[in-house]
């Protein structure tokens, strides 16, 4: 006996449990991303990162010339700067 729900009641009834499920999904993967310093809209340590926290000075060097933040003459003057620190490790 149905107590007057029917066939279409109890298809309600699973459609709303299906929208809860969903909803709780959501809210645990919003929850997750937030948790993990993501945010929202960002895209993440490997926008800033490009090739990886790891980059060697001379990477750095070369991508801000690519990318045209310094002109030739400086590139060249901070390039024999890195060359001469590095022969002056031990």
């Amino acid at each position: 006996m149905m107590w007057g729900f029917g066939c279409g009641g109890m298809l309600w009834m699973w459609l709303g449990a299906v929208l809860w499920l969903i909803l709780l999904a959501a809210l645990a993967w919003a929850l997750f991303r937030l948790a993990r310093g993501k945010g929202w809209f960002s895209e993440g340590p490997s926008r800033l990162y490009p090739s990886g926290p790891n980059r060697s000075p001379l990477q750095i060097l070369q991508e801000r010339y690519a990318r045209g933040e310094i002109d030739a003459a400086t590139f060249d003057a901070m390039l024999a700067r890195l060359r001469s620190s590095e022969e002056s490790r031990p």
